[in-house]
């Protein structure tokens, strides 16, 4: 699909006035209910995230994990609470959570859940040991309170700048063994909408299309590919203790021949065509 064709349906679908006022009263009559799909990948994410952190030596079980934004549906927080983790603080930088779409979650995760005993009697947010913290100030968390700091599929929508500060941030949060785990998703997220276009769709954009895509959607990517993931973490002050990627076979096939803009087309199909990573990291100023 043509640049063009996409800017006029996000215009429609992401810019209709007083969009946000139907939102929040379709929600209010209707519920917001959470994509099955997706709370799939999500559980799926979980346990490659948790195979990352035994693979160290280490479990999230007694620990005080802090999630980078949680959403409106906190899967991953539910689901380390019952596993044995001690106290989960959610956050967001506006609130998206409320009681009617941590229900919706709840009654999603219901076969999951029937394997864990005690979860029948746990129905609200405190049962879970669950604090929602939004919008969120890293400066309200104590320093080496924090066991880990967790994302799943969002540091792909903070700017490269903004992804630097946060981490800086957080690197006092940590406790003296305390790690970071972010599970990345590099694709273009229109194409989870729309299956016409390709997972790199957004690659073959310029970066003042791409930032009228972004100015659409609210919510844009930054685009860095897997290894810029890397020396951002890097420069940042974080040693990587575990990585874990690979090129998806259909999109590196089509890399091979995509018009791709920019610094893009100086990467290797290889490295564009990585579309999900995992990364562990440690403060570097901390021995190992």
């Amino acid at each position: 699909m043509n640049f063009k064709l996409h800017v006029t349906k996000l215009a429609i679908l992401g810019r209709l006035p007083f969009g946000n006022s139907i939102r929040r009263l379709k929600r209010q009559i209707f519920g917001y209910q959470p994509d099955p799909g997706n709370i799939r990948n999500t559980l799926t994410d979980l346990n490659e995230m948790e195979c990352a952190v035994t693979s160290l030596g280490r479990s999230f079980a007694g620990a005080t994990i802090l999630e980078i934004g949680s959403g409106w549906f906190p899967t991953i927080p539910i689901m380390l609470s019952l596993r044995g983790a001690q106290k989960l603080l959610l956050t967001d930088l506006t609130p998206h959570l409320d009681d009617v779409t941590f229900a919706a979650t709840l009654d999603v995760l219901r076969t999951q859940l029937q394997a864990y005993p005690d979860a029948a009697t746990k129905t609200t947010i405190r049962d879970f040991n669950l604090e929602y913290l939004a919008p969120f100030d890293p400066q309200s968390i104590p320093d080496g309170s924090v066991d880990f700091i967790i994302s799943r599929t969002v540091l792909e929508h903070i700017p490269p700048g903004g992804i630097s500060r946060l981490l800086t941030q957080l690197h006092p949060k940590l406790s003296t063994t305390g790690m970071m785990i972010h599970c990345i998703d590099h694709s273009d997220h229109l194409e989870h909408r729309d299956k016409s276009i390709s997972k790199i769709n957004f690659l073959t954009w310029s970066t003042e299309n791409h930032k009228i895509v972004n100015w659409l959607t609210k919510e844009g990517e930054n685009r860095l590919r897997h290894h810029e993931y890397r020396d951002l973490f890097l420069k940042s002050g974080y040693t990587i203790l575990f990585e874990s990627s690979q090129p998806h076979p259909e999109t590196l096939e089509l890399a091979k021949n995509l018009p791709m803009k920019e610094r893009f087309a100086k990467m290797t199909p290889e490295q564009v065509s990585i579309l999900s990573s995992i990364y562990v990291l440690a403060p570097q100023s901390r021995s190992q």
